[in-house]
């Protein structure tokens, strides 16, 4: 708004004589006679009003303001601690379904990603499930590789410490993805599609456990024991291909989107699996009986229990809103793989 002069000069408010300290407008009556001089001149065109190099009018800031000091910054955009949205206020993308609030804004930095972990939203659980277990594999990892360094400790350990090096890092890469599931552009599909490959290494994994103790004996030596892990290192390498290309067709097919996803998961499970259901099936025919039986007879159930909750969307499908925060299938989907992870490891 400008400040009306005596003379009838309209002058912007807050502007001032360059040098003089000087503000028409908050002192009026007040001025220096060089001042008003000045003035005068200014307004007849005689002295020229000081400009920028770019022609605009120079302003007097206030004090403390941040004069010289560039352009005040944009206001901030509102940290995820602050608040949180419901599904309509976040693209389709950043949509889960059933899940009808505690969102995070989308394209949130990657500080204030990592500072929602402090933040109760609908990420949080599905964060800290997968990050305690990561730090307790992590934990079991070194204590393990320290005995088999140790003299004598150790002997034909590699395949297991192969297996728990995957079972420390398929949590962490799942819980970096969720923690940064809020990033925008292409920063949040990385995240993912390093969980992704995270989840098919841990395959690659049990299947290298599978191959050196659980294969049958009579299967031992046979072709197919031969090509069991150099396929599956390549179901490895096409889970992961086809997992992240699934991404690309959430918008447009997310049916065949979920197809794939499912497809890339499930199938590399059943295949590194059968050395496991054939025993299953001889122990079931009464031709074998072993103590390990009863293990994997739970995992594989706990296993199926798991996938049937993920693909059904359940339990947020049956009340929507009532899971936002506790209770998610993933949530659920990662406490079932954890409670038989650990099992196999001490067996």
């Amino acid at each position: 708004m400008d400040a009306p002069h005596p003379l009838g000069i309209q002058f912007p408010l807050g502007v001032g004589i360059w040098g003089l300290g000087w503000d028409p407008a908050p002192h009026p009556r007040n001025s220096h006679p060089l001042q008003a001089v000045l003035i005068l001149g200014i307004a007849a065109g005689a002295v020229p009003f000081p400009r920028d190099a770019a022609g605009r009018a120079l302003r007097r800031h206030p004090k403390g303001s941040r004069a010289g000091k560039g352009p005040d910054p944009e206001p901030a955009m509102p940290s995820p601690t602050a608040r949180l949205l419901r599904a309509h206020q976040v693209p389709e993308s950043y949509r889960e379904p059933g899940i009808l609030s505690g969102y995070r804004p989308p394209r949130s930095s990657a500080c204030e990603c990592l500072l929602s972990l402090f933040a109760m939203n609908n990420e949080t659980l599905n964060i800290w499930t997968h990050l305690v277990p990561a730090g307790y594999f992590l934990w079991l990892l070194q204590a393990r590789l320290r005995d088999w360094g140790s003299p004598g400790g150790g002997a034909g350990a590699g395949p297991f410490l192969a297996y728990l090096g995957t079972c420390a890092l398929y949590p962490l890469a799942s819980s970096a993805a969720h923690a940064l599931g809020a990033l925008g552009g292409r920063g949040r599909h990385r995240a993912f599609c390093c969980d992704y490959a995270a989840l098919s290494l841990y395959g690659l994994g049990s299947a290298l456990a599978y191959s050196a103790y659980v294969f049958p004996l009579e299967w031992v030596g046979s072709t197919f024991h031969n090509f069991y892990v150099p396929v599956a290192v390549l179901n490895s390498v096409l889970s992961t291909g086809l997992s992240c290309y699934s991404r690309f067709l959430e918008a447009e097919r997310p049916s065949l989107s979920k197809a794939f996803r499912t497809l890339a998961f499930v199938y590399p499970y059943i295949f590194d699996s059968i050395p496991v259901f054939y025993r299953l099936s001889r122990s079931a025919a009464g031709s074998c009986s072993e103590g390990s039986l009863p293990l994997h007879s739970r995992h594989s159930l706990c296993a199926l229990l798991t996938f049937l909750s993920f693909t059904s969307r359940l339990p947020e499908r049956l009340a929507p809103g009532s899971f936002d925060f506790i209770g998610t299938r993933h949530t659920l989907y990662s406490l079932g793989i954890f409670s038989w992870i650990i099992p196999r490891l001490f067996h």
